[in-house]
């Protein structure tokens, strides 16, 4: 008995939950169900338009062109060398001499402790095997050369001497 008596009460319950549910999708008025619908975009906004830049003529692209090309032989060594009045010709680039070795295997050394140390470093001959120079960088700037040669003087690792007359020397590939 007890089972039939529930099976009714589930009913009138589903019942009664269903119409709870039902009842306010069909008894709403139209007003409430379109409201959320009418919605309007908001208008396009203009962007302005960017200046443009006059086209580049022929003649400005091939001057730079040549431009590009001459300073190219510069760096390579090629017909446009420096002359002999100047001084120093404009580097590419600085480097800082750390030392000179007398031997290769004393320079390799130095070099494998200055890449070690967390700097850049290479090696260049000497004229009629006087021994090797042992140079820090490349650095694009001269005042980045001057940056790590700063740095070298207070490493603890690198004594540099300080009587050198020009530790930064323009780097030559």
């Amino acid at each position: 008995m007890r089972f039939s008596v529930r099976h009714p009460l589930v009913a009138i319950l589903l019942i009664v939950l269903i119409s709870a549910i039902v009842a306010p999708l069909l008894l709403r008025q139209e007003s409430v169900v379109m409201r959320p619908l009418d919605m309007e975009l908001p208008a396009v906004p203009e962007l302005p338009t960017p200046d443009a830049l006059p086209p580049v003529s022929t003649s400005e692209i091939e001057l730079a062109e040549q431009a590009i090309n001459d300073a190219r032989e510069q760096l390579r060594g090629g017909s446009a060398k420096p002359s002999q009045n100047d001084p120093l010709p404009v580097p590419a680039a600085w480097a800082v001499q750390v030392a000179v070795l007398e031997t290769e295997q004393q320079a390799q050394a130095e070099k494998q402790r200055l890449l070690d140390s967390g700097y850049r470093g290479y090696l260049r001959m000497l004229p009629e095997n006087q021994g090797w120079q042992l140079f820090a960088g490349p650095e694009l700037e001269r005042a980045a050369a001057q940056a790590t040669l700063e740095r070298l003087k207070i490493d603890p690792q690198w004594s540099i001497e300080t009587d050198i007359q020009t530790p930064i020397v323009p780097f030559s590939p």
